[in-house]
């Protein structure tokens, strides 16, 4: 069989079993990218909701002093 690889250039593949090896491998190279991108993002949402909160209770406790 004839298909285009991930690239986007034709080649040729002996079986349909060879077809979905290259394509598994292929989708854990972008999931392991996919799952470092969102702990990025989940840090990042958690580290600006702990910032958030840490000024309500600063602000309902008296402690921010306006400068």
């Amino acid at each position: 069989m004839v298909l285009f690889d991930a690239l986007g250039c034709l080649r040729k593949y002996e079986s349909p079993l060879h077809i979905l090896k290259e394509f598994f491998e292929l989708r854990l190279e972008r999931y392991a990218i996919r799952k470092a991108w969102l702990e990025g993002m989940l840090t990042a949402e958690s580290s600006k909701l702990n910032s958030q909160a840490r000024f309500i209770l600063e602000k309902i406790e008296g402690e921010n002093y306006h400068w």
